[in-house]
């Protein structure tokens, strides 16, 4: 046994003399050094801009129309644009029976003069209509907001994104 492992020896030792080496390992691998983690600057706070909350009790609204108010909203009167209050009628409705006047208030934005305009769902869904009958929002109840556009009448956005002008509004009860 001993004289087979001494020939195991000898043979490997024979074969290993023509071997060249091995190369050396190279050398220690470094990569540069992972980027520091940079936080994303701090926003900018600023106040967020007035827009009126339609969910907010009638109070707020009819406070805010209210003649112990006029004194802070009279003296910016002469520069913006005049629009005459929208009128709620049912007049020229066949069914006047599905036909229900909405609620409107008016409030300032940047010097243009807006209308919020509700419809409260009388327990059905409604449609608010323009006064030539041009549909501007569904649902219970409906809320909608026109803008003046300056030369008296009132605009706003139809569901498929045209803009129409009026004069008048409505809102009729949706068939069941």
């Amino acid at each position: 046994m001993f004289r087979l492992a001494t020939l195991a020896v000898v043979i490997a030792v024979v074969y290993s003399y023509g071997v060249p080496q091995a190369p050396p390992p190279p050398p220690q691998y470094n990569p540069a050094p992972a980027p520091q983690y940079v936080p994303p600057p701090q926003p900018v706070y600023r106040p967020i801009p007035w827009y009126p909350v339609y969910w907010w009790n009638d109070y707020y609204w009819d406070s805010w129309e209210s003649s112990e108010h006029d004194h802070h909203h009279h003296h910016h009167d002469e520069d913006r644009p005049s629009c005459r209050n929208l009128w709620t009628t049912c007049e020229g409705w066949l069914n006047k029976s599905q036909c229900r006047q909405a609620d409107i208030s008016y409030y300032y934005e940047k010097n243009c003069k807006k209308a919020v305009i509700k419809c409260n769902n009388y327990g059905r869904q409604m449609q608010l209509v323009t006064g030539d009958g041009v549909f501007l929002a569904a649902g219970t109840p409906v809320t909608k907001v026109a803008t003046c556009n300056g030369r008296g009448g009132w605009k706003a956005e139809t569901p498929d994104n045209r803009v129409v002008y009026f004069d008048a509004v409505r809102c009729v009860t949706m068939a069941r």
